[in-house]
């Protein structure tokens, strides 16, 4: 069995604190991993790995810093307050073949009414379409595309991300949809271990999957003003991506796209079109309300909250608004523009908060 370095934990904190949750989490995880190592059901690879905090100010610049410094064959990016499953490596190492994989952030239990409201609206998926998979388990494993991954619950072979090249650090939030945009249109040739080499192979597409059962558990927003704030800047990092990349794709901004038609039918016709919102809006309404497929966590305490249907309903139709709304702001780069921070003022540490060399 291959002694290197397997796993590289990455983790971009503002400050740098041994309780973080992801720490806390890992503390345990690894203790797992330990265990497994020692079983006679033992991996092919010796389950070894490194932890590398990021600390700073700009998640994409510290992110990059970590990999840079990561030695580990497959890197995990985890957000500081993301929580993996006692399960994650065992179900990381059962996935088979992948160059990147990703699985749902589910809501970590228990939590606040209002949590669990807003994290009921994103996983449904007549509220926000395929991205619901990026917050409850959907399916099975299979090949996916950005729609489905998030950054705070993703593994990357060190050698694809490098294949790829690193996070745009301009982008915050939507680095991972840039990243797995350019990870999704390239071709690499197969490299052969040396002790079993093959034939030249022709370049293959990168195996991007969606893994339900690689699960991991974070806090959603808490406030109205939060949720709301949240979906502008995903709308606005959407823009930026595109104004970025170059790679426009109207069917991403079809949100946007409906905004400017209502605001410009609202001063023609504000009646008329003020009842074809309204009924829009009751159609969609009543979709969700009829279509609900609710998601029974089995972790959830007893007493946990059951969100009404309508309450659903009625919070799901404030994303589409809000998100055009920042698709529409991130047209102006001085209302949510990020200085990206120098290189110097990201500080790398172990688990433990001792500076790496």
């Amino acid at each position: 069995m291959d002694s290197a370095i397997r796993y590289t934990f990455i983790i971009p904190t503002a400050e740098f604190d041994p309780e973080l949750p992801a720490l806390v989490a890992l503390r345990s995880l690894l203790g797992g991993a330990q265990a497994l190592n020692q079983s006679q059901h033992a991996a092919p690879h010796v389950l070894t790995w490194e932890v590398i905090v990021a600390v700073g100010r700009s998640p994409s610049a510290q992110r990059n810093a970590a990999v840079a410094q990561a030695q580990g064959e497959i890197l995990i990016f985890l957000d500081s307050d993301s929580e993996p499953a006692s399960d994650y490596l065992r179900v990381l190492e059962e996935s088979g073949s992948f160059d990147v994989i990703g699985g749902p952030a589910m809501l970590k239990q228990p939590a606040p009414y209002l949590q669990h409201l807003f994290h009921e609206v994103l996983a449904h998926p007549y509220v926000v379409g395929p991205t619901a998979a990026r917050y409850r388990p959907m399916g099975k494993l299979r090949p996916t595309s950005e729609r489905e991954l998030i950054l705070c619950n993703l593994a990357v072979r060190r050698a694809a991300f490098e294949a790829v090249g690193p996070l745009d650090e301009k982008l915050y939030p939507n680095e991972e949809n840039d990243w797995l945009d350019r990870a999704a249109t390239l071709h690499l040739r197969p490299t052969a271990h040396p002790a079993h080499p093959i034939a030249p192979q022709p370049p293959a597409p990168l195996t991007i999957v969606y893994q339900p059962a690689l699960r991991i558990r974070r806090p959603q927003r808490g406030t109205w003003q939060e949720f709301c704030a949240t979906m502008m800047r995903y709308g606005a990092g959407r823009t930026h991506q595109f104004l970025r990349s170059g790679r426009w794709n109207p069917a991403k901004q079809g949100l946007l796209i409906g905004l400017l038609l209502f605001g410009a039918s609202l001063l023609v016709r504000p009646l008329t079109t003020g009842l074809v919102l309204l009924a829009i809006g009751g159609v969609a309404a009543g979709a969700i309300m009829a279509t609900r497929q609710p998601y029974e966590d089995p972790d959830a305490p007893e007493g946990a909250p059951a969100i009404p249907s309508w309450k659903v309903a009625l919070a799901g139709l404030s994303v589409p608004f809000f998100y055009a709304a920042g698709q529409l702001r991130g047209f102006f780069p001085s209302f949510s523009a990020r200085r990206t921070p120098h290189a110097a003022s990201i500080q790398l540490v172990n688990e433990r908060g001792r500076a790496l060399p």
